[in-house]
Formats: structure tokens, sequence, C-alpha cells
């Protein structure tokens, strides 16, 4: 460890913070910082072999080849760490290194006193230091971790964070007080074990009963010590709304540029929208406006700055850049827009795992870096602006070139990419879906998808009326609603927030029926909430009859005050979920009669033990046959199964 130790803190000094891109020649010019470890390991081997007296003098000569080694090493990496400090050409670099270097004093410092108060009274520390040793020693590489994982920029991110960790760890040090001193004793003596176990065992169990607080926590502390941080995320939300109220208008994005320079106050804010082989410039607001030609700022694809940002699919410094670049060097086009943007900060917009275009901000007024709180503020709003930019750049482009016919198009495709197109199977999970509209568009939606690698989130909706208003409701539901499911949210909460945004943005008698459900797969616990939608169907492999998915409230839109319930169900084996809209019970055959319920839960009972594509396509086949090819609303079905034989395997 103590050859080894000086060369991994030298070549950590030199990469950090350049994690993600290292050269190929880079790396192996670096290797040779290892050559002097070989000679002085064998010769440490050679002499614990050969039992050479520590006082002879070929010890002593290679004991102090090693202290000059270890200095030596330490010394250029923390010379090295320095300059890069004192550099002025790249500020949120140097700002890390800065983070970096007051999480090492942060750590070491006390760890050192530490020591030294130890070696001069022997025997006087508190107990278990060795534990408390160890903690302290991790202050700095959670340091690090924060930069590394999370590309913490200011002290005040990690100081946050450190808050949250820092109340769970004196709760998990009581319980680990509590139980050591109450009840180690006498298990330690019942058991005729040591201490380790049970400092683990109090440790673990304290750490799992106190996990689930933190979001809770990090609520509570932003709220006491945060507040302009939770005034810019409410007012980041304001935004989503009022951008929803004029989705399909050029005042979509410029209403979006103005308000994100008010809140952010860069010298200028600038938006770049695929259009076909580049990204062209869409608007720009801020100091710099009139003096940019804007016909000539526009991005090929496949260019550097495209690479990089799908790649790391995050807010990006333009210091970054060369780091994070792949390549030998930064292609010109995006040097020249970079520079021509005077860019700080890239944002991308993503729909659908597709890069619609990037937002850039430029400096800020006051020259300051924008704070690890804004970052992560803006990467959450990009992924609802990029859905109302995406939308309103098709219906506007679209109804400018082929007028009424091809607008309907391309709303159709539109709608066709916010919903699954294929099954999903996750731990003997497996859901499919479809939907049928009876005009170009409409109002039906479903959605499901990964919340996490244990967790599927699944929901379907049916606004009120058809065609065009009814499909752009929709969108935009949909928008929100990700927004919220990928913050891990429960269901009832979801579906208030829902239920706000629909009655503060929808005209008078737009309204919604939802429904959203989250299964854990590995325990197959259902939690969901119905707002107003007709109660799925729960068919048990191990009973008779059949049950329903009611728990819920009112159709989203009515009343914005309005509270939602939240079920709970635990599924099993061979189990099936069917849930549908209105358009399948309320579709009518050759006399007029609906085909209602009682013949949708025989059909559903009678075939139950096909798989869901089969009986999919046997429901589809029993509906139209039933309408005589006739659809008189929206159709949209979603099947769930708790497949026995992959749950098995």
């Amino acid at each position: 460890a103590h050859l080894i130790l000086p060369v991994a803190i030298l070549r950590f000094l030199i990469y950090f913070p350049d994690r993600v891109h290292v050269r190929p020649e880079t790396r192996r010019r670096h290797r040779l910082l290892w050559l002097p470890v070989a000679p002085l390991l064998l010769l440490t081997l050679a002499a614990h072999v050969f039992q050479l007296d520590p006082a002879s003098a070929t010890v002593q000569i290679l004991q102090w080849l090693s202290a000059v080694f270890f200095l030596g090493y330490i010394t250029a990496g923390l010379v090295i760490f320095g300059r890069k400090i004192i550099r002025r050409d790249l500020p949120a670099r140097r700002t890390k290194l800065r983070l970096a270097m007051i999480g090492m004093i942060a750590g070491f410092v006390p760890f050192l006193a530490g020591i030294l108060i130890h070696s001069l009274a022997p025997g006087g520390g508190p107990p278990h230091q060795e534990w408390l040793a160890f903690g302290i020693v991790l202050v700095p590489i959670s340091f690090g971790l924060a930069i590394m994982r999370y590309g913490a920029l200011d002290l005040e991110f990690v100081i946050r964070h450190s808050l949250i960790y820092a109340t769970l760890t004196i709760c998990i040090l009581l319980g680990f007080v509590l139980v050591v001193g109450l009840l180690g004793h006498a298990l330690t003596s019942y058991f005729q074990t040591g201490s380790f176990p049970i400092v683990m065992m109090a440790v673990i169990a304290a750490a799992l009963v106190l996990n689930p607080a933190r979001n809770r926590l990090q609520f509570l502390i932003d709220r006491a010590f945060y507040p302009s941080r939770m005034a810019t995320r409410e007012r980041l939300q304001t935004l989503s709304q009022d951008l929803s109220g004029v989705i399909g208008e050029q005042a979509a994005v410029d209403t979006m540029l103005a308000r994100l320079h008010d809140l952010y106050r860069p010298r200028n804010a600038a938006l770049l929208l695929l259009d076909d082989d580049r990204y062209a410039l869409e608007g720009i607001f801020g100091e710099a406006d009139g003096d940019i030609d804007a016909g000539r700022l526009e991005l090929p694809r496949d260019s550097t700055l495209e690479r990089i940002l799908k790649k790391v699919r995050r807010p990006v410094y333009v210091e970054e850049i060369d780091g994070l670049d792949t390549g030998r060097a930064t292609d010109p086009p995006t040097l020249e827009l970079l520079e021509a943007l005077d860019s700080q900060l890239i944002i991308p917009l993503f729909t659908h795992n597709r890069m619609s275009g990037f937002l850039s901000f430029g400096p800020t007024s006051s020259g300051t870096l924008y704070t690890q709180g804004d970052v992560a503020n803006l990467h959450s709003f990009s992924f609802q602006a990029a859905a109302l930019v995406e939308i309103k750049r098709l219906y506007q482009d679209r109804i400018e070139r082929e007028r009424m016919e091809t607008e309907l198009s391309v709303a159709r495709r539109i709608q066709v990419q916010l919903v699954p197109t294929e099954p999903l199977d996750a731990g003997g999970l497996r859901i499919i879906g479809r939907m049928d509209s009876c005009r170009e568009i409409g109002g039906d939606y479903f959605d499901y998808f990964h919340l996490d690698n244990s967790t599927v989130g699944f929901a379907i909706a049916d606004a009120v009326g058809k065609g065009v208003p009814a499909a752009l409701l929709m969108s935009t539901l949909r928008s929100a609603f990700r927004a919220m499911a990928v913050r891990h949210l429960p269901p009832e909460e979801v579906v208030g927030r829902l239920n706000r945004n629909i009655c503060a943005m929808a005209e008078s008698g737009q309204l919604v029926s939802f429904f959203y459900g989250v299964l854990e797969t590995t325990t197959r616990r259902l939690t969901y909430a119905n707002a107003g939608m007709n109660a799925p169907l729960l068919l048990r492999h191990a009973q008779p009859y059949i049950e329903r998915l009611r728990r819920g409230g009112l159709m989203l839109g009515i009343d914005p005050d309005r509270a939602y319930a939240q079920g709970s169900v635990r599924l099993s084996l061979g189990d099936l979920i069917f849930l549908y809209t209105d358009g399948i019970t309320e579709e009518t055959g050759g006399n007029g009669e609906f085909y209602g319920e009682t013949r949708l839960e025989g059909l559903i009972r009678n075939h139950a033990r096909l798989d869901v594509d089969s009986l999919l396509k046997r429901i589809q086949t029993e509906i139209d046959n039933f309408s005589q090819g006739e659809q008189a609303d929206d159709r949209t079905v979603i099947l769930l199964r708790i497949n026995e034989m992959q749950a098995q395997a």
C-alpha cells in the first residue's frame, strides 16, 4: 500500500476531473509511472524474506528511497493539482478542483489530528475509533463521488446533501449506540461472538429503516435552508403550465426563452431545433440577440456537440467538451456555433430517446457559474420543454405546408410516437397495449415503462371529445405525466397534480379519465389511483370471480382541490389485468345495442388462459365482428399478466 498509493494518487490528480475521455496514448504514457514501484517492491520483499536487520545500511537506504519515491509522487501530484486550480480560462473545472481540495481538507485534517492525538495519548481514544476514522476518511471520497457522479460545481450542493446524510447518519449512530450499548453485551455473551456482527447488524438495520425517509428529509431541508431553490423550481413548473397554454404557437418559444432569461440572467439564451439534417436557430433572447446573424447559426448532424449530448444526456458546460469528446479534435462547426452564441451551458432536449434540439445559455450577467441546483432544475425542465417544443414545431410546420390534411397526418404520427409500440417484459411480467382512433387522431392514451430495475409504471387515459382538441390535450397530459412519474411520486400524488394541471390549462368541458398503476416486479405489489376511468378487470389465477380496481376519485379537470385515494393489491402468478376505455363497451352492433360490460367480462373470462398477445387479437376480432367494421369511438386496451413460466425461470 505504501508503494502503490502514491501512483494511484498521482494518476487521480493528473486525470481529475476529466474522467470521461482519456486518449489511449496518454494512458500508455502514464503507465510509465509504475516503473519505480517494481524494483522497490522486489527489494522490500527480499528484505523480508532474508530477514535483514532493520538497522542495516541496506534497509535504511531502501526506506530512504521509498520515502523519496512517496514524497516525490505526492508532491508532483499536488503541484499538478495546484496548477489546475489557478488556471482562469476554465472556471467550471477550477471550481470542481477547489471543491475536491475542500473535501480533502475536510476529511484528512481531522483524520491526521486524530492520529496525532492518539499517538500522544495511547489508549485514550474513543471506543470503536477505527470505525470513526473510516467515517472521516469517507468525507473526501464522498466529495469526489459527488463531483464524479453528479458533476457537482458548488459547495452549497455538497453541503445540502451532507445535511441530509448527516441527519440520517446521526439517527443510525443513535441506533448503533442503543443496540451496542444496551443489547450488545447480552448478545455477545449469549452467542459467544465478537462485537463486529452486532455492529454491522445495527448499522444495516438502521439504514434500512431510515433510507425511505431521505426524500422527505431532503424536501424539509430545501424548504428550511434553501427557499430560493424551491421558488425557482416552482417558477419552472409554472412556466411549463404556461407553455402548455400556447402550444402550437411561436409564442411558446418566445415565452420560454424570455422566462428562462429572467430566472437565470444569462447574457443570452438560444434554442436550436432539429430540422432535417441540421439544428437551426429557432429563437434567441438576451443582450446579444441583435448582433447575431440567425441565418448562419446552425449545426450539422453528427457534429461533436451532438455526439456528446447524445452520449451524456445531461446539461454540459462548454469547457467540458474537450474532456468528453472521443475524437482527436472538436469539429469547426461546433466551435463556431459555441463562439457565436458565447455559450457556457448546453441543455439537450430529448423526445423518445431522440434529441430534438438544445438550449444554449451564455455566461451569467453577474459572472458567476450556474450552480448545481440550476443545472438540476434545467435538466428536469428539459424533459417537459422537449415534448412541448417538439409538438409545437411539428404542429406549426405542417399547418403552414400542407393545411388541414397534412396537419392531421402529422398529428397522428406524433400521437403514435407518444405510446409504446412494443410489449414490455420485466421480471415475469408482460404488458401489451393497443390504441385505435375512430378518426385520424383521437383523445385516448396509454403508456407503460420502467421506473427502475424492479418497478414498472403503466397508465391509460381517455379525454372527453374527439379529434385535434382532445389529442392536443392528451399530448400535454402525457408530457406532464411522464415528468412526474420519473420522480417516483406515488400514484395518488401524480393523479392529484395532473388534476390541478388539467383544471388550470384545459378549456371548459375538457375532462380526462385516467388510471395510473405502479407494480413492483419483485414483490408483485400493485399500487394505483383511478380518476374516473372504467375500473380495470383483475382476473386472479386461483379464483373464479373478477375484481375491479376502482379506488381513486373523480375525472381530471372537475375540481382542482379534489384529493385522490390510492389502492393496493398483491398479484400472484398467472393473474391478469385488463384496462380499457369506454370505446370498447360502448361499441354498437347492427341493431344499435351496446357491446357492454357483461359481454366484455365473459369474453375475458372465457379466453383468460391465452397469452396476452393472442388475447389482444381475440378481443380486437370480437369487437370488430360485433360492430361490423364500424368504429364509433376511440378504443384503447392494455393487458398485463404475471407470466407463470417466466416468473419461475
